[in-house]
């Protein structure tokens, strides 16, 4: 089975368009979807889509808990192997996960990391990995919240690439809409380099 953790940022419309396209290119595989649902009515528009596949909604915090808690805390409840990335700004083309698995059965042992071609070769914005790899290369978690938006993804590629277990899957494609100039987050960026200056700790509690 293959686990899709899907952070569910934006309106509700967003949501359900994402998972019915996720239902639609998925059909032949054997796929989970863990939701980490932020607000009611989200939750209420994905109720419309549970007799698509399996799905386990996690309610909401009493604060939005962000993207990268989102995935953490939909990896927790996860029981696939391996797991997707994924997010509601996220559009899924036919195919896209075949390409994926493929790519990863090109790694030694069929473990590492797959970066989906939505942005760059040089870095996934969404990705398929092994819970082998989470354990082994991201300490545990799939995302860390020390970033506000963005470089969690850099993050991950580079740490997947350091143990020699990343590769890009240009069939892989799916559409993110995505404005990379939108809320540039300086403190991120610093926070990233410091963080890849120091090797990436594991200062995480680990979720896996």
């Amino acid at each position: 089975m293959i686990s899709v953790l899907l952070a569910t940022i934006g309106p509700p419309h967003d949501a359900e368009t994402s998972v019915r396209a996720l239902a639609s290119s998925t059909i032949h595989h054997d796929v989970e979807l863990v939701v980490a649902v932020d607000d009611k009515a989200t939750g209420d528009r994905l109720q419309a889509t549970t007799d698509l596949f399996p799905i386990t909604m996690i309610d909401c915090r009493e604060d939005r808990r962000g993207a990268a808690r989102a995935w953490n805390d939909a990896l927790q409840l996860s029981i696939g192997d391996p797991l997707v990335l994924a997010a509601t700004d996220v559009h899924w083309r036919q195919g896209w996960l075949t390409h994926a698995l493929t790519e990863l059965s090109q790694l030694p042992g069929g473990c590492g990391m797959i970066g989906f071609n939505d942005g760059e070769s040089t870095g996934a914005t969404h990705y398929l990995v092994t819970r082998r790899t989470i354990r082994e290369a991201f300490g545990g978690v799939i995302a860390w919240e020390c970033y506000r938006t963005g470089f969690q993804d850099l993050e991950a590629t580079e740490r997947a690439k350091r143990i020699g277990r990343y590769r890009w899957c240009a069939q892989a494609h799916a559409d993110h809409h995505w404005d990379p100039t939108r809320n540039p987050d300086p403190t991120s960026e610093e926070t990233y380099a410091r963080r890849s200056r120091a090797g990436f700790p594991n200062d995480y509690p680990a979720v896996i």
